[in-house]
């Protein structure tokens, strides 16, 4: 894989999914690649970072949500982010909260992923050199760590 100069200034946002979480203002997190990346190493940066910032105790499974992520590379990730979910120990599936919800991973009732997390990719600014994606890692209740995210590519 990849090695990245993932630079973080910080700001993983608590925000509330129950709200609207763009009412939250969130600088953006920049990460930047120590090399050119194609679409699915850009995404797969930012499920990283995502990552790292959930709590991961008993996790099994890590569902992405790519029905609102516009840059090329899909392909491309889904069969790094499987790779990545691997090497953690955990199943990827590319399922939303709805079909989460539907095929029983989560129980409406109780309102959490107790062995998942559901990231979800909400891009909001594309072009071939630089995405700003506003990306969410959630597992249980009404919050979620969401950022707003900036990837460009390294010189």
């Amino acid at each position: 894989m990849r090695k990245l100069l993932i630079g973080i200034c910080a700001t993983v946002a608590l925000t509330s999914c129950a709200a609207n979480p763009r009412a939250l203002t969130t600088p953006e997190t920049p990460i930047i690649a120590s090399e050119p990346l194609s679409g699915g190493y850009v995404y797969l940066a930012v499920l990283e970072v995502l990552l790292n910032e959930v709590r991961t105790d008993g996790l099994r499974y890590v569902s992405v949500d790519m029905s609102d992520a516009l840059y090329g590379g899909r392909d491309e990730f889904l069969r790094l982010a499987r790779k990545f979910c691997a090497s953690r120990g955990c199943e990827m599936l590319t399922l939303t909260l709805d079909e989460l919800v539907d095929a029983g991973y989560i129980d409406r009732a109780e309102w959490r992923f107790d062995d998942g997390v559901l990231i979800t990719f909400d891009d909001e600014s594309v072009s071939p050199h630089r995405l700003v994606t506003y990306a969410t890692a959630w597992r249980s209740g009404a919050t979620a760590f969401a950022s707003r995210f900036a990837v460009e590519l390294g010189n």
